[in-house]
């Protein structure tokens, strides 16, 4: 094998490469009516489950992929992409 790694030693990474699999995302949704809201992945993978309330704000905290981008949100039966900006998902339904 020519210019190859033929070794776990002769392996070279970046001192501030980043190893984590999965980031934390804090959640914040605001209800104008009772419902549920399910926060999922594209592919089906549902993070988190909730009820919320009017007028009580909806505060939590995710663990999910570090490539995830977006998710879904389901309230209620309805659908929507949310982007994930800065850590964080708000919504107000």
């Amino acid at each position: 094998m020519s210019g190859g790694v033929a070794s776990m030693d002769q392996l070279k990474v970046a001192p501030d490469f980043n190893w984590k699999t999965t980031k934390p995302v804090m959640v914040s949704f605001n209800a104008t009516l009772h419902g549920s809201v399910i926060i999922k992945s594209d592919s089906g993978t549902i993070y988190e489950k909730a009820m919320l309330f009017p007028g009580e704000p909806y505060e939590s905290t995710i663990t999910i992929p570090a490539f995830e981008q977006e998710v879904t949100l389901i309230y209620n039966g309805k659908t929507s992409v949310v982007k994930i900006v800065d850590g964080k998902i708000t919504c107000t339904f």
